[in-house]
C-alpha cells in the first residue's frame, strides 16, 4: 500500500525534522481553505523579527471563526507556521528549497505553494530585519537555577494557592566577558508554553544535525 503524505516525511526527515507534532500540524493545514492562508502567512512573516504575537486576541477570534478552528488549534496553526518560516530564515532557503521541503513534510501542492508565495515576496526584507535584530554582541547562558514558591491570592472564595516557578539563568557577555542574572517567574500555562517554543528549537537543532 501507499505511504501517507506523514509517514513519508518521518521516512525522509528533511529541513523540519520528524516529530509527530510537525507531522499533525501539517494535516491540520492540509484541511484549511488554502484561500484563507495567504492574510495568516503574510502576517506571520511581517512580525518574524518581533517578539510577541502576530495577531491580537481579537484577531485571533476573528480568525478562528474564519477558519473554523477552536482556540488550541488555532494556536497550533500560528505555531508551526512561524517554525516554518523560521527555519527556512536560519537556512536561508530558497523559494524551491522551501517548497520541495515542505512536500517531504506532507505538505499539499497548493498549500505549500502559499507558503512560498509569501516567502518569494517577503524573504529579502525578513532576513535583512532579523539580522539586524542580532546585531549585537550574544550573551551565552553559563548556569540554570530554579525554585518552586505559593503565591497567596484573594478570591471570593478565599484564599488561593498558585504555584510558581523560577528560572534563575546565569549570563555572561560574549564581548565584555559581563556577568547577569535573570530571573524568569512562571505560572504552569506559561512554562508549558515556554517548554514548547523550547521543543520547537530542539526541532531545528535535530534537522542541522542530519545534514
Amino acid at each position: 500500500s501507499m505511504a501517507s503524505p506523514a509517514a513519508d516525511a518521518g521516512a525522509h526527515g528533511g529541513m523540519f525534522g520528524t516529530t509527530r507534532r510537525f507531522a499533525g500540524a501539517v494535516e491540520l493545514i492540509n484541511g484549511l481553505d488554502v484561500s484563507k492562508l495567504p492574510f495568516v502567512l503574510s502576517r506571520i512573516v511581517q512580525k518574524l523579527h518581533l517578539k510577541g504575537e502576530p495577531f491580537t486576541e481579537d484577531e485571533e477570534e476573528q480568525l478562528q471563526e474564519g477558519l473554523s478552528l477552536a482556540s488550541a488549534r488555532l494556536g497550533t496553526l500560528l505555531e508551526v507556521c512561524s517554525f516554518i518560516y523560521e527555519t527556512a530564515a536560519y537556512h536561508t532557503a530558497t523559494v524551491p528549497t522551501l517548497k520541495k521541503e515542505l512536500a517531504i513534510a506532507g505538505m499539499e501542492e497548493a498549500r505549500a505553494e502559499a507558503f512560498a508565495r509569501v516567502w518569494e515576496r517577503d524573504a529579502t526584507p525578513v532576513l535583512a530585519r532579523l539580522r539586524e535584530a542580532t546585531v549585537c554582541s550574544p550573551r551565552v547562558l553559563t548556569d540554570v537555577s530554579w525554585r518552586l514558591h505559593v503565591h497567596m491570592a484573594q478570591s471570593t472564595l478565599g484564599r488561593i494557592k498558585a504555584p510558581v516557578a523560577v528560572l534563575q539563568l546565569s549570563l555572561e557577555d560574549t564581548g565584555t566577558s559581563e556577568k547577569e542574572n535573570v530571573a524568569l517567574e512562571f505560572s504552569r500555562d506559561e512554562l508549558y508554553a515556554f517548554f514548547t517554543k523550547l521543543e520547537r528549537i530542539q526541532a531545528q537543532f535535530d534537522s542541522l544535525s542530519q545534514q
